[in-house]
């Protein structure tokens, strides 16, 4: 099936990828986000927790480069052999956003990085070796 949204939608890609040999995915690809490896998002954490905010700030951590859709679900047919059939369906979900996460909310976050971050294609390839224990394990 299609994502409805886009929480662990590279796991979902992914799975789909190695046991259907086809994603499906809404939208046109074109769409963008800014991705961030889950050890980097809680190396983050950690720090925010140690400089003790008392609560006064919003922050958002994201990754340091965007990727369009298309180009992520490519890497990942790289990876896997180049052989996945890949479908955009150009239909437009109402819940995602399209180019920013941000909203106006009358709270404004600082957007925060880190110096030094995991790779994309690094975290793909851990998320493919992953998957692929998990399937295997499934069977």
């Amino acid at each position: 099936g299609t994502d409805t949204n886009d929480f662990n939608s590279i796991h979902r890609i992914i799975r789909s990828a190695i046991k259907d040999k086809k994603v499906v995915r809404d939208g046109t690809g074109e769409e963008e986000r800014e991705y961030i490896h889950v050890q980097d998002a809680a190396m983050i954490c950690q720090r925010l927790l140690e400089n003790d905010l008392n609560g006064c700030e919003h922050v958002m951590a994201t990754g340091y480069q965007r990727y369009k859709i298309k180009e992520i679900i490519n890497m990942i047919n790289k990876m896997l052999g180049d052989d996945i059939e890949v479908e955009f369906t150009g239909k437009k979900n109402v819940e995602h956003y399209s180019i920013t996460p941000y909203r106006f909310q009358p709270k404004v976050a600082r957007k925060i990085h880190l110096e030094r971050s995991i790779d994309l294609g690094q975290g793909l390839f851990e998320c493919i070796e992953e998957l692929y224990k998990q399937i295997g394990d499934d069977h």
